[in-house]
C-alpha cells in the first residue's frame, strides 16, 4: 500500500447519498456458493451499513460495494451511463471474479 498527501482531494465531488450493494454468500460446496445481492439506499453512513451487515450476516460471508457512475461511448447509443461497483470490504471473493459492472442505457429506469 502506498500513501500520498494529495491536495486534489478538494477537486473531487462528494456523493451525499451513496448507493451501497451487499452480496451475501452461502457456500454450498467447495466450488459453488449461492448469492443474495441487496441494494441499499438512504443509509446515513457506511458504518450503518456495516452494522446492518453484521446483524444480518449469520453464517454467510459478504462483500460490500459502493456504486459509482461513469460514462462509456456506445456505437448505437452514444455516451451511456455505466454503473460500477467499487469493493469496500468483505470476507468473500467468488473464484474467477475480477469486476462486476452493470450497464444501463439513458432510457432505462
Amino acid at each position: 500500500m502506498d500513501i500520498q498527501w494529495d491536495e486534489s482531494f478538494f477537486q473531487r465531488t462528494q456523493v451525499e447519498q451513496p448507493i451501497y450493494w451487499v452480496c451475501f454468500w452461502t457456500e454450498i460446496s467447495d466450488a459453488t456458493a449461492m448469492h443474495d445481492p441487496m441494494r441499499i439506499v438512504n443509509a446515513s453512513s457506511v458504518d450503518e451499513v456495516l452494522n446492518w451487515i453484521h446483524e444480518t450476516l449469520g453464517s454467510r460471508r459478504y462483500e460490500l460495494f459502493v456504486e459509482t457512475t461513469d460514462h462509456a461511448e456506445s456505437v448505437q447509443h452514444g455516451w451511456v451511463e455505466q454503473k460500477q461497483l467499487v469493493r469496500l470490504a468483505g470476507n468473500y471473493s467468488p473464484s474467477g471474479t475480477v469486476a462486476t459492472v452493470f450497464l444501463t442505457r439513458a432510457d432505462d429506469s
